[in-house]
């Protein structure tokens, strides 16, 4: 079974490039939890764009024939039954999703062993911040005890790093140990990644959290990269290079050249 958390040791570091390569390389389904931030590609738009055989108008389309969109004007946020107790927030900022997998009237992507598919957020968040202070400002309820992942083959991509307040008493990282999903570190091999390495790692495994790996992101930093290998214990999985064009194929590529499929099996 393919089926993974993917977390960083810092926002902006590429996990979604790698969680999106990943999805292409298994065929496993792709899941962000919450979206914070709508005005931009979010990440799912992103994964779709990257999959070989997904394209992001197919994950909007699936979006919006899935949605119950909200008669007031002006809606945005928004959660699905993956999230049925949200206190909703006032109707010109709160739109229900009813998408489900298998639901008449709800055609959600199907994964094939050349790529991915994209499962709906539970929460999509307009601001741009950190979930908690995102949905707090968006006049919505985070429900953790909904945030449960669905069975089978599936990668998950958290927010910024682990250690990210999902709410004002819940890390992204508490959520892991509840799951008791294998997960995958995200680390850029820049100036700084040692200390952020082995401090996610420690936070990570101070909670019982099973860790798979590491995949490195940029270019090589041999040492960098076996210090905290050696250190921590968590074996490397790979480096996916920074790449001139990033495009569906020359990240299939990339991926392909630099990790071992059978690693994610």
């Amino acid at each position: 079974m393919t089926r993974f958390v993917v977390t960083g040791t810092d926002t902006g570091i590429g996990k979604t490039i790698f969680a999106a390569a990943l999805a292409g390389a298994t065929g496993a389904p792709y899941w962000k939890p919450v979206q914070s931030g709508l005005e931009d590609e979010t990440d799912s738009e992103t994964v779709a764009r990257l999959l070989p055989v997904q394209s992001m108008g197919e994950a909007q389309r699936a979006r919006s024939a899935c949605g119950t969109a909200s008669e007031a004007s002006g809606g945005g946020a928004t959660t699905s039954p993956q999230s049925p107790s949200v206190s909703p927030a006032p109707a010109a900022q709160f739109t229900l999703s009813a998408c489900k997998a298998g639901e008449e009237g709800c055609h959600l992507p199907t994964a094939s062993p050349q790529g991915g598919s994209i499962l709906p957020e539970a929460y999509r968040l307009n601001t741009p911040a950190s979930p908690h202070i995102a949905a707090e400002i968006d006049g919505v309820t985070i429900d953790v005890a909904a945030l449960a992942p669905p069975p089978g083959d599936l990668i998950v991509e958290g927010a910024g790093g682990a250690l990210v307040p999902v709410t004002r008493t819940t890390l992204y990282a508490d959520l892991f140990a509840r799951w008791q999903i294998p997960v995958i570190i995200c680390a850029r091999t820049a100036l700084g990644t040692i200390n952020h390495s082995l401090m996610t790692i420690e936070a990570l495994r101070a909670r019982g959290v099973p860790i798979h790996g590491l995949a490195f992101l940029g270019d090589a930093v041999e040492d960098s990269e076996a210090i905290i290998s050696q250190l921590s214990g968590v074996r490397r999985l790979g480096r996916l290079p920074i790449l001139d064009a990033l495009t569906p194929d020359n990240l299939a590529a990339a991926f392909n050249a630099n990790f071992n499929v059978a690693d994610f099996n």
